[in-house]
């Protein structure tokens, strides 16, 4: 410092000139100088830096094809990138807002509680499974990572969060389960039913052979008649649920009335040797609805059902048609009432489940209703069933098949 330098001057004008100088910094300006200067380059450096990952954060929010959003410290969503603004279709709103928040899209409560939940306590979700109903009201199937993003008192300051759309893997995978069960569905039908059909007739047909005289033949004949029939509504059941999987849908008019007869007999040949008495209660002019090539068989198959499980003497299945409205537009509706064991309440939601194989006793195998709610739904229609008398479920079901007017 200057003080030692002073008595260093000193020292040396009295000739001791081997007193040593401690010397400091040479110069504090030039070391000030010199540190500023780095802080400079310092600060050059970061920004630089800074830039290019501003750079590569904008290319990632810009280009990305997920949702990309930001949204204010109570949800409301208030940027999402280009990807976010075509998959959402969120609507922009004056305060420049998107007018909703992340969870006003979960359709599934719990889901969304869970998620803001865990959000909450741990700060950040990384692929939670959702599914979202857009203002649109398309479904979407969606992977949700978000952060919580806090200030030094842990204060919300806002979330980000990326969204990716897992829509078309969703039904990919509920195909392949629809394909599984499909197929051991079949397995199911041909190594059970199928057997128990053919081991019938082998059955009948070794009684025959021991019978001594044609009266004991003929006795049996026709039960063996019924296995053989048996066994083949089910290979052609199969082979139609087939179909209905693989062709094009082509809707054409169809008259009901002449089609409910033509299955009608069909049904009364089918059953020839047991008494039926089928009512109809039809549109003196014509019913025309729209419906695709399998549509008489939805028809056969009610009315088969409605026969087979039907223990009377005489079975009676009274068939009605006519016309509802239904969000504006006119619908045709077929009422199949019969007299058979009827629908519980609790399976009338899920008789209809694709290759349901409960209630075996009430309506056979499912593989019939199987193929009338297929064919329905492809004719852009649908199928229901309810007690022929209201409340009394074992006075016998009333299956009712709607669809669109021409």
């Amino acid at each position: 410092d200057l003080g030692s330098r002073v008595s260093w001057s000193k020292d040396v004008g009295n000739g001791q000139w081997d007193t040593p100088l401690e010397l400091g910094p040479t110069d504090e300006f030039q070391e000030l100088e010199t540190a500023f200067k780095q802080m400079v380059r310092d600060m050059i450096k970061h920004q630089s830096q800074l830039r290019l990952a501003e750079r590569r954060f904008s290319n990632l929010y810009t280009h990305s094809l997920d949702p990309v959003y930001i949204a204010r410290d109570d949800g409301r969503i208030m940027e999402l990138n280009p990807a976010g603004e075509t998959v959402l279709g969120l609507p922009k709103i004056e305060d420049g807002t998107y007018g909703y928040s992340l969870e006003e899209l979960f359709v599934n409560e719990d889901e969304r509680l869970d998620f803001i939940g865990r959000l909450d306590r741990e700060g950040a979700v990384a692929g939670f499974e959702a599914t979202f109903l857009l203002p649109s009201g398309r479904e979407l199937f969606v992977l949700v990572s978000a952060t919580r993003r806090m200030d030094d008192s842990g204060k919300t300051l806002a979330y980000q969060g990326v969204i990716h759309d897992i829509t078309d893997r969703k039904r990919f995978e509920e195909a392949l389960v629809d394909a599984k069960n499909e197929a051991e569905f079949y397995c199911d039908i041909m190594s059970h039913d199928l057997n128990n059909a053919v081991q019938g007739l082998g059955g009948y047909l070794e009684l025959c052979n021991l019978a001594t005289d044609l009266d004991d033949v003929n006795q049996f004949l026709p039960y063996a008649h019924d296995q053989m029939a048996r066994a083949s509504d089910l290979l052609r059941n199969v082979r139609r649920l087939s179909h209905l999987g693989s062709q094009r849908i082509e809707l054409t008019e169809v008259d009901l009335n002449k089609t409910l007869v033509k299955a009608v007999w069909a049904v009364e040949r089918a059953h020839s040797h047991v008494k039926l008495d089928i009512r109809f209660d039809l549109e003196e002019e014509g019913p025309m609805a729209m419906g695709e090539a399998f549509i008489d068989d939805v028809f056969i198959n009610l009315l088969d059902n409605a026969i087979k499980y039907d223990t009377h003497e005489v079975k009676v299945v009274d068939i009605q048609v006519f016309k509802a409205e239904v969000e504006g537009s006119d619908r045709w509706r077929i009422r199949f009432a019969d007299r058979g064991p009827g629908v519980a309440d609790r399976d009338k939601q899920t008789i209809f489940g694709r290759f349901e194989r409960r209630a075996l006793n009430e309506y056979g195998t499912g593989l019939g209703l199987s193929i009338v709610v297929k064919a329905v739904e492809r004719s852009g229609g649908r199928t229901w069933v309810e007690d022929r008398v209201p409340g009394d479920h074992s006075q016998g079901a009333a299956f009712i098949v709607e669809l669109k007017a021409a």
